[in-house]
């Protein structure tokens, strides 16, 4: 099963593309396929891939909110199935990470 986990902050959206294996004789195991982020949204944003929690590609990119910064995620699995090692078209689930946050 392949998951595109989205993680928005106060101006920024995370993600991660993890693959996942199911199977009787073994128990669940995860192999993250691709990391990455958009910051700045709003303003001079900047997508920027992550292997290892290091920068290992960055651009500039107008984003003014947070659907558009999801839409770029989306744009960047159709457009770059090397680096992202799977296609948009290959997701089994899309989640958002949520933190309780009380009252608000």
């Amino acid at each position: 099963m392949n998951i595109l986990v989205l993680n928005a902050g106060s101006a920024s959206l995370k993600f991660d593309v993890i693959a996942t294996l199911n199977s009787d004789a073994l128990p669940s195991q995860e192999c993250k396929l691709a990391s990455g982020i958009i910051e700045s949204i709003g303003e001079r944003a900047k997508f920027s891939l992550l292997h290892n929690k290091e920068t290992i590609y960055q651009r500039d990119l107008e984003v003014s909110d947070y659907a558009e910064a999801t839409r770029c995620v989306f744009d960047w699995l159709s457009q770059n199935p090397k680096q992202s090692k799977i296609t948009r078209d290959e997701l089994n689930v899309v989640t958002h990470r949520v933190v309780h946050g009380g009252v608000r």
